[in-house]
């Protein structure tokens, strides 16, 4: 679900997160909040009651809180309680004058409640489609037009009017210990092989109950602890649809706290698309497919940074696995290993957070994951094959003997492929892998670090699913060209892609 902070303030080409990681809150005479907190608040409380508080977890105002606690601002909570309640009650205002219904998440452009058009031209054939917004679109959201020429369903991603993360800010701290683990954990482990279709798979459900059997068994984690969505019907979790996914992914992150230990492993197939910002070097976002891809579409890195990566706090460990196409940086995550360098390797436009997540993945970005066998039917995915032989052999090796083992065990098996370390953190790998092994922060800035902005180059893809995705081979994003409310658009890359 969205978060109501990522939404942009009324009359303001900063989000609400923006706003308030810029500014200390303050406590009035009245012994309310002030500033930019009391707005958010407000604007948030305004949100719920226009009944548009749904779509946001624990509700607008309770993320607006929830945040000030992941700050580390407990001292303002009561004051931040109070001014929930002088919201609610009608006692105060926005600042502005107006009845506060503009925090609502829409976009600065709508300006009222009033439909607005967009213009996307279609990613198979090129025709220019409009589609009506419906009032109270949020900035980020996902827009679907299916084309009038070739029948193409597009989806594609509402521009921001501004920058689309938050300038970076000055981290709390830096260093010092790690907290000792607190003995919650919880894991998600996800594995698709799309019976029925062109493009199954037949071993990512076996990668689920390895995977499954590493923790419990070898590492003895609690199995009330592990959530598995697999699509045989079987797991404990559910379907692996696009809404179930993502529903997990924010069960795995909510609440964590320092000393809290998570895993999260995705088996089945991974893509590609138009990174609408320019981040990604390559100007593409990694994504994953969920069972009803052709209908709900993909999952994108940044998508997935949101729900599990970015919210975490200092303190919580996060080890990931993926085993899919493209997924070198399938968690988005700031630093990669480079083993040929021995050192980390900052990417050019890096999201930096304060917790400890660490990912394994089976490939480069512009490389393709192979299942220990042949892709489509293998008994295995071959990196989580690898991952889980290498560990049951020897639990605790120290990092450089982890990927070399890794790479061995791949090797031995006709793969070309190299496994993939990336981190939220850099560490010395002159230590034991653990899962329970959390790195303090280290990142003297959080947020993102813009420096360059890439166009995108998609590849071409072949094989059952590039059929499923296009008859071009490859995910050719629908581009939004036209306007909003009568305003050119901004940040305008293609975006989702068209599905067939």
């Amino acid at each position: 679900m969205a978060n109501f902070l990522d939404e942009l303030a009324p009359g303001s080409r900063h989000t609400w997160r923006d706003l308030c990681e810029r500014e200390k809150p303050t406590v009035g005479t009245d012994a309310l909040l002030m500033g930019q907190w009391r707005e958010a608040i407000i604007a948030a409380v305004a949100c719920e009651k226009a009944g548009r508080g749904g779509r946001y977890a624990d509700g607008p105002a309770g993320q607006v809180l929830d945040y000030m606690m992941e700050r580390g601002l407990s001292k303002f909570m009561k004051a931040a309680e109070k001014t929930e309640e002088a919201a609610h009650s009608g006692r105060i205002r926005p600042a502005g004058g107006g009845g506060g219904g503009g925090g609502g998440g829409k976009p600065a452009s709508h300006g009222s409640d009033s439909s607005s058009t967009l213009q996307i031209r279609c990613g198979r054939c090129g025709t220019t489609i409009t589609v009506a917004v419906p009032p109270g679109t949020s900035a980020g959201a996902t827009i679907q037009a299916q084309c009038p020429n070739c029948g193409a369903t597009n989806q594609a991603q509402m521009p921001f009017s501004a920058g689309m993360d938050p300038k970076p800010s000055k981290a709390p701290h830096m260093g010092g210990s790690a907290p000792r683990p607190s003995g919650r954990r919880k894991a998600l482990l996800i594995g698709v092989n799309y019976f029925g279709t062109r493009a199954e798979l037949r071993g990512c459900i076996n990668d689920v109950h390895n995977l499954y059997r590493l923790l419990t068994e070898t590492y003895g984690w609690p199995s009330h602890s592990v959530r598995t969505l697999t699509d045989d019907g079987r797991g404990n979790g559910g379907m692996p649809t696009r809404q179930n996914i993502t529903q997990h992914m924010q069960w795995l992150s909510d609440g964590a706290q320092a000393g809290d230990v998570l895993f999260f492993s995705f088996s089945g197939h991974g893509a590609q698309q138009e990174d609408p910002h320019g981040y990604e070097e390559d100007g593409m976002n990694e994504t994953i497919l969920p069972v009803d891809f052709e209908r709900a579409g993909m999952m994108s890195d940044d998508e997935i940074s949101d729900l599990m990566v970015k919210c975490l706090p200092e303190g919580v460990r996060l080890t990931g696995i993926m085993d899919c196409c493209h997924s070198g940086t399938g968690l988005d995550l700031p630093f990669t290993w480079d083993p040929r360098r021995g050192m980390w390797r900052e990417a050019v436009n890096p999201y930096h957070s304060m917790g400890d997540v660490l990912m394994f993945s089976g490939c480069e970005d512009d490389d393709t994951s192979s299942d220990a066998a042949s892709m489509y039917s293998a008994p295995g995915g071959a990196m989580t094959t690898a991952f889980c032989d290498v560990l049951r052999r020897n639990p605790s090796p120290i990092y450089p003997q982890l990927l070399n083992m890794l790479h061995q065990h791949l090797s031995r098996g006709g793969f070309s492929q190299r496994p993939v370390l990336s981190s939220t953190q850099q560490f010395s790998l002159d230590r034991p892998f653990s899962f329970d092994d959390i790195h303090p922060n280290m990142n003297p800035q959080l947020g993102r670090i813009f420096r360059q902005r890439f166009p995108p180059r998609p590849r071409a893809m072949s094989g059952p699913l590039a059929d499923m995705l296009g008859p071009l081979g490859m995910l050719a994003g629908g581009l939004v060209i036209g306007a909003l409310a009568g305003e050119a658009l901004e940040g305008g890359f293609g975006l989702l892609g068209a599905l067939f």
